[in-house]
């Protein structure tokens, strides 16, 4: 394990698509507290609100970080994710079953996700490129806001990148996004092969040696590019890593 500067980044291949609407709550956890009527038409870069940890899940997280390091990991990432929310383009804000979007007719870039990669890409604030064709040829460009939902279909997760209006180009094209996080300054890491799971507690763990003698030790987690993972509770920094037992 080591103290390093982390920045997560993905390259994703998908494919445009039409789409009428752009999601603006990062994370289905969250509630959102509006400051502006569903229906008024907003700006980019105009407030629409702040998000909050659901009641009910914080309730429930609460109570299980007590006893699980899962619990705990979860509750500390949808802290970081609480905050005020922007309009990512003009439109008509609207709340579809509760959900904040902008509606807005554009054309997106979406790859269909696996679970395991939807839990991953919904945990972090991303932003995003995306490569395209377009009138004049391929071009790389910024993605005017970038989400993961649920959708009716296999996989049943998708990513949208939306591209940005001045952009020249059209639904069923191959696309490729590039996705970055901020940078996670001194964050301690592990390479996942050394991070256990113990059924017994619900909770992850490492094995460090020390003295000679295995110690395990459990852990709080944050992030993972999915080679090493983020530790946010304390560890020696420096200490030999066992790799976990199926215990």
């Amino acid at each position: 394990m080591r103290r390093v500067d982390l920045r997560v980044r993905y390259v994703l291949d998908g494919v445009s698509r039409e789409s009428s609407a752009v999601q603006v709550l990062p994370n289905p956890a969250l509630a959102f507290v509006s400051a502006v009527r569903a229906g008024t038409l907003v700006s980019a870069g105009e407030e629409l609100g702040r998000s909050r940890i659901s009641p009910e899940i914080r309730r429930f997280l609460v109570a299980g970080a007590a006893v699980s390091s899962i619990d705990a990991s979860e509750l500390a990432q949808l802290r970081s994710l609480r905050g005020r929310l922007r309009a990512p383009i003009d439109g008509v804000l609207i709340m579809p079953g509760g959900v904040p979007a902008i509606r807005a007719p554009g054309i997106d870039v979406v790859v269909p996700l696996l679970p395991i990669q939807y839990l991953r890409y919904r945990s972090i604030p991303f932003s995003g490129r995306a490569s395209i064709e377009t009138i004049i040829g391929q071009r790389s460009m910024p993605c005017t806001a970038v989400w993961v939902q649920a959708v009716s279909g296999d996989p049943p997760y998708e990513l949208h990148c939306r591209l940005p209006g001045y952009v020249e180009t059209a639904a069923g094209l191959r696309a490729r996004i590039t996705l970055t996080s901020k940078v996670y300054r001194d964050v301690v890491v592990v390479p996942n092969i050394y991070v256990g799971y113990d059924r017994s507690t619900d909770g992850y763990y490492v094995t460090i040696l020390e003295g000679g003698h295995q110690r395990r030790v459990p852990i709080t987690v944050g992030i993972t590019d999915g080679v090493v993972r983020v530790v946010t509770s304390d560890l020696p920094v420096g200490a030999p890593l066992v790799p976990p037992s199926n215990g």
